[in-house]
């Protein structure tokens, strides 16, 4: 696989990397360990979702098409994670327990989609990609997502008032 190393591919390149380097410090710190977690989450997620790009803009979609539709969207993820890293920053005594989990139902259904997709042929994803994903369900997650992060961060900014 070659990968035209131009200034976008290794701008995206180094995001992704150190992402991911600074999610493994936080997720390793010993002070403020669910503030740090949550942060260190949100992080990775962001550094899956612009991996996307980076595989796109470096031409790996079009070297290798059975990379299209790898499980690295969790970008419903981005505001619940955003606002319990407040919620946990602020409020030392929070903690995180099993009735919070509803906050990631859209990123689990987005999960199961992605992995459940990732187990199919390619053909069967080429037809997902041409008669469900680009007419409906992108367009459907592009707004979702929009939607939860505008929820999420007005919950944040209200906790922080």
């Amino acid at each position: 696989m070659q990968i035209p190393f131009t200034p976008l591919v290794v701008a995206l390149l180094a995001v992704v990397a150190q992402a991911v380097f600074a999610a493994g410090l936080l997720a390793l710190a010993r002070r403020n360990r669910l503030p740090n977690g949550f942060l260190a989450l949100l992080m990775l997620a962001i550094a899956l979702w612009l991996l996307d790009s980076f595989f796109r803009v470096a031409g790996i979609y079009d070297q290798n098409a059975n990379w299209y539709f790898a499980p690295i969207y969790y970008s419903f993820a981005f505001g619940p994670l955003l606002y319990f890293y407040v919620r946990s920053l602020i409020n030392h005594e929070f903690r995180f327990r099993a009735g919070h989990l509803w906050h990631f139902g859209p990123v689990l259904l987005q999960t199961a989609l992605y992995w459940g997709l990732r187990t199919q042929s390619y053909a069967a994803r080429a037809w997902f990609w041409e008669h469900v994903h680009r007419p409906y369900t992108y367009r459907l997650e592009f707004i979702g997502i929009w939607v939860s992060l505008t929820v999420y961060l007005g919950l944040s900014l209200h906790l922080l008032r």
